[in-house]
């Protein structure tokens, strides 16, 4: 990949942006994989080949149904919730759509995710069934244990709820993560950076560009409000602090985030030799991919117990496949 390429989801393009129809055609792939159909719609419509400009046509449009619904539904939750006397934080796409994305069709949301206090839980979740959303059985494993998906369908789409009651697997129990909002409660900007960059990095390995774009959007939006500081403790907290490391040095290098001097920090060898354009833009889920994934874990034991329980999750997911009905 080239630099004209990062000028597609930089917040401030580069002049003089011009690829050729063949250029388009290489790219169409990779905008699909890292759902940035609708960005490329809105911010380089008159550029696009007429075949792709009409193909991502009707996805943008998708996409601005989707999200419209969802924060309408986010309304409707908000209003039962205060009935019930219930509390949730809004969390990732929802939480940033009116602040970041003001074109409801230019970022993909798949999901409203909600923070809920694992006292409130149970009653969170028993509410969305009464109100017509169903529970989607999954396979648990301890590094989602803490989350339940719901589904409900509204003007043909599915639009589904992930209930939390924590956000990281090393979460301890005395983690009190920081919102703020009148209606609406949101994490703050520090914590909801911490949020962003441990579900890219930490949890996906990067498997999305448009999430390293939320990354580089907030922390120019919020940089004066940002505590470097909290997010470097709870990054040590969490044992996340080489997954932080590596989102900042990759948002600075390749998007040119302003992140803080302080917090320029080196690469541990497997990302130096795999953390490049080529592997950030192409398909995941190859060799390299696992070793950054166990790579990505401050300690050995993290990496060691990580590595295990997938395995063993993965291991029950093909047999439960290979089960006669």
């Amino acid at each position: 990949m080239t630099k004209k390429y990062w000028n597609l989801i930089k917040e401030t393009t580069e002049p003089g942006l011009e690829l050729t129809q063949k250029e388009w055609l290489f790219i169409e792939p990779y905008l699909t994989d890292h759902r940035l159909e609708g960005h490329i719609y809105k911010f380089f419509g008159p550029l696009l080949p007429p075949s792709l400009k009409e193909k991502l046509s009707v996805q943008w449009q998708s996409q601005w149904l989707k999200n419209h619904l969802y924060l309408k539904e986010l309304q409707v939750l908000n209003q039962l919730s205060k009935a019930a006397c219930l509390n949730f934080i809004v969390l990732k796409g929802a939480a940033m759509l009116p602040v970041l994305y003001p074109d409801l069709g230019s970022r993909q949301m798949s999901d409203l995710d909600l923070l809920v206090s694992g006292n409130e839980t149970i009653a969170f979740q028993n509410m969305l069934l009464i109100n017509g959303y169903h529970k989607v059985n999954s396979t648990a494993w301890k590094a989602n244990k803490f989350k339940a998906t719901f589904t409900k369908t509204i003007q043909s789409f599915d639009l589904v709820v992930e209930v939390h009651s924590k956000l990281f697997l090393s979460e301890s129990p005395d983690l009190s993560w920081q919102s703020t909002g009148q209606d609406l409660k949101v994490l703050t900007p520090t914590d909801h950076l911490i949020h962003l960059m441990g579900h890219f990095s930490y949890q996906h390995t990067f498997l999305k560009l448009f999430w390293l774009m939320d990354i580089d959007r907030w922390i120019r939006r919020y940089d004066k409000e940002i505590n470097w500081a909290r997010l470097v403790n709870i990054s040590e907290k969490l044992r996340m602090k080489k997954a932080i490391n590596a989102t900042l040095w990759m948002t600075h290098q390749f998007l040119g985030t302003p992140v803080p001097e302080a917090l320029h920090r080196p690469l541990s060898p497997v990302q130096k030799i795999f953390l490049t354009e080529n592997f950030i833009w192409k398909t995941k889920f190859n060799l390299s991919y696992y070793l950054m994934k166990f790579d990505l874990k401050d300690s050995l034991k993290d990496t060691l117990e990580y590595s295990a329980l997938w395995l063993i999750q993965k291991t029950k997911q093909i047999f439960s496949r290979l089960q006669i009905p």
